[in-house]
């Protein structure tokens, strides 16, 4: 396959990291415009009339050539290069009306991190169940590595990572990704990125606990460092790579969700520390915390691969099962002792 002569992108969703992604895209003098997709006709007036979206980085200038549409026919006219940027839980709705309208071929890569609860599945894992391959085939991305949307946007410096499975497609959006402050590297380990940007949101959430505790520097180090090795355990189970978890999209995201200010799950989590009920954390950060429901997905694989991770066990009965935070923390601090280094 030649290069393709992209000018054009759709991206489903307008929150903060669809409107990063569209800011990036849209600096680049090659392209013509972009498409974000939204239900919220405030956000298409705001990017559309305004030049702002008003729900996410609210303060930051959009360029002429992003607009926003509430109509999914007109996204899927736009591009056939569509980034999906929803949430998970509402990622099988949003590809059932894709399917539909959807172009051959159709280049998709994923912005968004974690598992669908009633299922279980990855995106890549819902989109290829959802989307008909009678239409035309679908290429399948992903995006991951460390990168808050409230830098990007600013042009802080920032490395990610794109896998897709056919290497050309993945050097691909690595060219029309990467810029003077945003360098994209490649990967083949889709299902590997997939699953460390899941898991690090719930360690987030556990980080935040400690935050919010004021448990102090030793214990949040030791605690992500622990949950590294359970991430470790999960991943390379299911079949992604050890080299993914050393790489941008696996310690390189769990250090920047368990330490920013800009992480939504870490402030989740430090709410929680401090006393609020997650229902109440959830209301008080009013936007997606992915790592919430992607906990329910890891603790029920956890026990159905059989793999042990502990700590997604007691984060698992404090959250959705009202286990004081406390009496938690002991429990892991007092489990049998071991190798620190074991399958």
């Amino acid at each position: 396959m030649s290069h393709p002569d992209v000018r054009r992108f759709s991206i489903l969703g307008a929150g903060s990291w669809a409107t990063a992604i569209a800011q990036l895209l849209a600096s680049k003098d090659w392209v013509e415009g972009v498409l974000l997709w939204t239900r919220r006709d405030e956000v298409v007036h705001g990017v559309n009339s305004l030049r702002s979206n008003p729900r996410y980085l609210s303060d930051v200038p959009l360029s002429p050539k992003v607009r926003a549409t509430t109509s999914l026919e007109e996204l899927v006219g736009y591009s056939n290069f569509v980034m999906l940027a929803v949430p998970v839980q509402a990622m099988r709705e949003v590809l059932s009306g894709l399917n539909r309208l959807r172009r051959s071929p159709l280049f998709l890569c994923n912005l968004s991190k974690g598992i669908e609860v009633s299922s279980g599945m990855t995106v890549s894992s819902l989109v290829f169940s959802s989307l008909d391959p009678a239409v035309g085939p679908v290429i399948y991305s992903v995006l991951s590595g460390p990168s808050h949307a409230e830098e990007v946007v600013r042009g802080y410096p920032t490395a990610v990572v794109v896998a897709c499975e056919d290497q050309e497609v993945a050097s691909w959006w690595q060219v029309l990704l990467s810029g003077e402050s945003f360098r994209v590297y490649t990967s083949q380990d889709v299902l590997g990125v997939e699953l460390c940007g899941a898991f690090k949101n719930v360690l987030a959430i556990g980080a935040g606990m400690l935050d919010g505790l004021r448990a102090g520097d030793n214990a949040k180090a030791s605690f992500v460092t622990r949950g590294l090795a359970e991430m470790r355990r999960f991943v390379l189970r299911m079949g992604g790579t050890s080299e993914t978890l050393l790489g941008l999209a696996g310690v390189g995201d769990l250090m920047v969700t368990c330490y920013s200010r800009h992480s939504r799950n870490r402030r989740f989590g430090e709410l929680l520390g401090l006393g609020y009920k997650p229902e109440e954390a959830l209301a008080e950060i009013s936007m997606a915390v992915e790592g919430y429901p992607t906990l329910r997905a890891l603790n029920a694989a956890s026990q159905a691969f059989g793999v042990e991770m502990p700590i997604v066990k007691s984060l698992y009965e404090i959250i959705y099962e009202g286990r004081e935070l406390l009496p938690a923390l002991r429990g892991l601090m007092s489990r049998p002792l071991k190798q620190e280094h074991y399958c």
